[in-house]
């Protein structure tokens, strides 16, 4: 396997939308493209299937000067969300089992990186448990993990292989308050001390709460605000908080603190706001 500044692991699906379009993403995904774009080394290991889509992600990622080494073909078919709309809200069904449900530990192991990056969903199949497990041990502390709560994949008693003794946890008001009984999280006094909480229940270095218009709270050597900036104009949100994460990590890359990190990343979540989507082939967008 090759060796990165960055490892990134999990999914890369299309969103299929009722017009009959395919958006490619998956949180992982589009950090590792943002990372990319932000002139980072980086090494995304997921799976894709033996046709058309999959073939797509690798031209994608090719042209985006992205290495595919690392991203594996298997017998399933490339991940798709089906995407449907009740009354004016979007729902969506997460294909399973597809291709990133079956990443497979490499022969010769995972090689040691500066940072592990790592989304829940892709541990929602038990094949994706040994090659997380392997990654985690190759990087010990070093890693950051994105909580994504996507019901009905998720289970609390994975937080346990996932974040203990990460040393970046990242995480909304929302998913804080599920992973902590219901806590209420809605004063900044409230989020910082279940954001506390869940540091001490799981031995974490460092917490990054976001909670969009409350901007982005830290728990590191103490409690830090990360105030929000507003997109003009806000297209939509998807895809901010992978860009929150991306920046952050470039930050954490080039050895700042997380507080200094998420300062940037939250200017950097706000401009692709004003995206139609996550990312964008605009090479001048990612000059911070």
């Amino acid at each position: 396997m090759p060796s990165s500044a960055i490892k990134v692991f999990g999914e890369v699906l299309f969103d299929c939308l009722p017009d009959g379009q395919d958006i490619l993403g998956g949180a992982p995904f589009n950090v590792a493209w943002n990372l990319s774009g932000l002139g980072v080394d980086v090494e995304f290991i997921s799976a894709v299937g033996n046709d058309s889509r999959g073939d797509t992600i690798r031209e994608a990622m090719q042209d985006w000067g992205m290495g595919i080494e690392s991203v594996q073909i298997n017998g399933q078919s490339t991940g798709v969300v089906n995407v449907s709309f009740k009354d004016g809200h979007p729902e969506y069904e997460i294909a399973h089992p597809v291709a990133w449900d079956r990443i497979d530990v490499p022969p010769s192991g995972f090689s040691p990186s500066q940072w592990l990056y790592l989304g829940s969903l892709a541990y929602r199949d038990p094949h994706n448990h040994s090659a997380v497990e392997s990654l985690v041990e190759a990087e010990g502390s070093r890693r950051f993990v994105d909580i994504n709560i996507r019901h009905p994949w998720f289970d609390e008693r994975w937080l346990n292989k996932l974040i203990h003794r990460a040393d970046v946890v990242k995480v909304s008001e929302g998913e804080l308050s599920e992973v902590m009984g219901g806590a209420r999280v809605e004063s900044d006094d409230q989020i910082f001390e279940a954001a506390e909480a869940f540091q001490g229940r799981f031995q974490i270095g460092r917490v990054l709460v976001t909670a969009g218009s409350q901007g982005a709270f830290v728990i590191e050597e103490g409690r830090h605000r990360v105030e929000a900036m507003i997109a003009e104009p806000i297209v939509d949100t998807v895809g901010a908080g992978d860009a929150f994460s991306s920046a952050t990590l470039l930050g954490l890359l080039s050895g700042a603190p997380l507080a200094v990190a998420a300062r940037p990343a939250a200017k950097f979540a706000a401009r692709v706001c004003g995206l139609a989507g996550a990312t964008t082939h605009d090479r001048d967008f990612y000059h911070l």
